[in-house]
């Protein structure tokens, strides 16, 4: 299955240690806002969103959100956060949509393109604001599109059409943002996850459309990503993500037994013959304990 990763986006040498830190961290907005200036921009990573000819609504997109924004500083982007691992730790839910909203603000700024932020201003059901910055741009066909009242049956059923067309146009962001109109979340995370091939990106959105219930969130770490970190034997990948879905006991039982290979440099020393236990983990438990032991009567 290859390493996690490969399969996460994250930057190599960044571990899920590291991780396992900042999604337990009281001050995940400011930790971001520290981190990211020191991830640089790739300019192959970025894919721009534009109009395309056509009568359709499918025929009106490109097929990605912007994915960066360059080096001379014009806010955060999507290919920062996901090499920080940003969209597993971010989890509390005001950080997320504050990075959700600067993000969005960014990729807009960069191109003046309101097909850009498609993506994180529905995440955050914030339509209305999509639907300005289209009609503001003049594009009548995606303003009158936006306009439609989503709780009617026909335009949902509208919204999905257009959504399975972009699939076919193997333009999968923009395919999600139909998902996300046509009230189908699960089926947009899904893209984001299996064509998109971004679990971080998926599990961010997710996050931002369960708005504090959960749900997408909760059913994508279980069926798909604790699996995927099976697979690939990390057990901090594991720890973090059964943290993410409130069974920190498993988690904290899981990091109490893993061990580095082979006895890695650091390592303390387990059973004869064994890999060294891994101190990371030793040292995270140890706050946990103690964290909890204090906020105890």
């Amino acid at each position: 299955p290859g390493s996690w990763w490969s399969y996460s986006g994250m930057l190599r040498g960044l571990d899920m240690r590291c991780v396992l830190w900042a999604a337990s961290s009281s001050c995940q907005a400011a930790l971001l806002q520290a981190a990211a200036p020191h991830v640089g921009f790739r300019a192959h990573e970025e894919t721009r969103a534009s109009p395309e000819t056509g009568t359709g609504a499918e025929g009106m997109m490109r097929a990605s959100m912007t994915a960066g924004v360059s080096g001379r500083g014009s806010g955060i982007s999507w290919p920062q956060m996901r090499r920080l691992g940003a969209g597993f730790w971010l989890c509390d839910l005001s950080a997320a949509r504050s990075a959700a909203e600067a993000l969005a603000k960014s990729q807009f700024s960069r191109h003046r393109d309101a097909y850009e932020c498609c993506l994180m201003y529905l995440a955050l059901g914030k339509k209305a604001v999509t639907l300005n910055l289209f009609r503001q741009a003049n594009n009548r066909k995606m303003g009158d599109f936006l306009a439609r009242d989503f709780s009617r049956e026909e335009h949902r059923k509208a919204a999905a059409k257009n959504a399975f067309a972009l699939l076919g146009q193997h333009k999968y962001e923009m395919a999600a943002c139909f998902f996300i109109l046509a009230g189908s979340h699960w089926d947009a995370v899904g893209v984001l996850l299996r064509e998109r091939g971004d679990p971080q990106l998926a599990l961010f959105v997710a996050r931002l459309l369960d708005n504090g219930t959960g749900g997408c969130a909760q059913r994508l770490i279980q069926q798909d990503l604790l699996p995927a970190a099976a697979a690939r034997e990390d057990c901090c990948a594991s720890a973090v993500l059964l943290l993410l879905a409130g069974r920190g006991a498993e988690a904290l039982q899981g990091l109490a037994l893993s061990r580095l290979p082979g006895g890695g440099a650091g390592a303390v020393q387990g059973a004869p013959g064994s890999g060294g236990l891994d101190p990371c983990a030793l040292d995270f438990l140890l706050h946990m304990g103690v964290h909890t032991l204090s906020s105890k009567p």
